[in-house]
This record gives C-alpha cells, structure tokens and sequence, in this order.
C-alpha cells in the first residue's frame, strides 16, 4: 500500500465520520473527539486494516464500558456509563500506535520515491516491526479496558499482584482469573482483526513471496497480539498497585483515586493518574514486545 492523495483525502472523510458519529453519542467528550480525529487519520493514512483495527479497539471498548453498570456504579466512583473519553485519554490509548502509523507512512513513502522498484535493504522487516509495535500498543490498551471493564464485575476479590491480599473490587492493581483472562483476550481480539482486515484489505498478502508478509507471518500477528495484552495487563497492574492511589470511601463504600475525607489507603503511592498509568504501560508493552520479536 501507498500513501497517496486519495488515500489522505478518504482517511480524513473517515476519521470525520468516526469522530462526529462518536461526539454525538458521546463516547468522546469534545476535545476527545478533536485528538482522535488526528489520531484516525494518521492511522488510517497507514493502511486501511491500521484504522479498521483502531474501530475494532474503539468499538469493542465502548461497548464492554456498559456492561454489567449497575454493579460498576455500587463499586467505582469514577464510572461513567456513557464512557465518554477525555482527550487525556485519548492521547493515553492512542500515542504510541499513531507514532508507529507515522513511521510506517514515511518508510512506504521513502520506497515509493526511489526510482528502483525492488525494495530497499529491510523494508519488509521494518514494515512488519512497526506492526508489531502497532499492535502491542492496542493490544495492551484493549487489554486493559477489557480486564478492568469484566474483572471488576468477577464474583471473586481480586488480589493485589505486589501484596497477593484481597482487595476491593476496582482497586487499581488488583488482579482476578477473569480480569487476566479478559485482558488476553483483548490483545487477541486485537491480533485477529489486523489479520482479518489485512486478509480483506490487502488479498495478494496470502501469497507474497516476501518474507514478513505470507500467511504465516501475519498469523504470527495474533499471538504477538496475545503476548502484548497479557503483559500490558500485568504491566499495567504493576504500575496501579505502586504508583497509583486506590482508597476506600467509607461513607460511599467505593473505590476513589485521590485521598480524602473517608478515605482509607487501599494500595499505592498518589505518584500517577490512570491516563498517565495507561501511557506510560502502553510504551513500556511495545518495548518488550519489539525487543522479543527482534531477538526471535
């Protein structure tokens, strides 16, 4: 795939739709919804099965948000039924993703511009590194919306992974059979719609001959999907039980993340909100996750 003309003009028409569509419905909050407009084109400028894959993260996270709301409002003070995402948020879920869409924009665009046809050194491999990292990055996003939105309704306490005590549901950190099994899924999830969407974007992908291209490589996709959002989970659970503040509100009985009158200290140090914990989980899954590919 080039970037082309077309191809900016269409990625701008889609991430208007997406955007506008998800306002009005108020997934996204208004300066949300500006970001993820940049966000959405730079991704779908990349590549048709890049955007669609965002969709399939966007999409299946607003989703998951509703579910089971009743019992979430009993436990979490911060949940929002609406899931209307800030641009804090925002730029936490889709930072590194869009970096990796640039890169891999501006490495096809220095193939298109030279006068040879054959590619340069390791295209391929640079091509298909930036999808590994692409995919980490969602895949621990989705991974940690899906383990948070589904553990916090398992009928078991989850444990604190620096402690093993029980704590509250919600508690930033705590980790349950179901919540990790969510989050695995997630990254899964992920993996699964890149190949689907490359599968019915790009068809001559299934019999190229270059290496990092065939069948097999982009199967290979799904479980780096896999391994990004089981270790983004357990990244990301690191991070809430050290560095991020979970309270008990005794007049509430809910979860809180800032100390206060009522509140008793549940796990971690107030260091890192949830967006910056999401950020900073995010870069740290696509650094592992590239560095195992390139050791592999």
């Amino acid at each position: 795939e080039q970037v082309t003309a077309q191809r900016v003009v269409a990625s701008c028409a889609a991430a208007t739709m997406v955007c506008a569509y998800s306002a009005r419905r108020k997934a996204l909050d208004a300066r949300g919804a500006v970001l993820a407009w940049f966000i959405g084109v730079l991704t779908f400028v990349a590549g048709s099965r890049f955007g669609f894959t965002l969709l399939a993260f966007f999409m299946s996270c607003t989703v998951l948000t509703k579910v089971g709301a009743a019992r979430k409002t009993k436990l979490d003070a911060h949940y929002v039924r609406t899931g209307g995402r800030t641009w804090e948020q925002v730029a936490a879920s889709g930072t590194a993703g869009t970096l990796s869409c640039l890169a891999y924009s501006l490495v096809t665009l220095v193939q298109s511009s030279l006068s040879s046809s054959e590619p340069f050194g390791n295209y391929h491999y640079w091509l298909y590194l930036l999808q590994v990292v692409f995919l980490a990055h969602y895949a621990c996003c989705t991974a940690d919306t899906w383990s948070s939105e589904l553990g916090i309704l398992s009928p078991s306490h989850p444990i604190l992974i620096t402690t093993w005590r029980h704590v509250p549901p919600g508690t930033n950190g705590g980790v349950s059979p179901l919540g990790t099994a969510a989050g695995f899924a997630g990254g899964l999830f992920i993996g699964a719609a890149f190949c689907i969407f490359d599968w019915v974007t790009c068809p001559t992908h299934l019999t190229a001959e270059y290496p990092y291209i065939g069948t097999q490589a982009q199967l290979q996709l799904i479980a780096v999907g896999g391994f990004a959002g089981l270790a983004g989970t357990l990244v990301d659970s690191l991070l809430g039980a050290t560095l991020q503040f979970s309270g008990l509100n005794q007049r509430l009985n809910k979860i809180v993340n800032q100390p206060g009158e009522d509140v008793k200290h549940v796990s971690g140090r107030n260091v890192l909100s949830n967006c910056q914990v999401n950020f900073i989980s995010s870069f740290i899954t696509c650094m592992l996750t590239a560095s195992l590919f390139a050791c592999v």
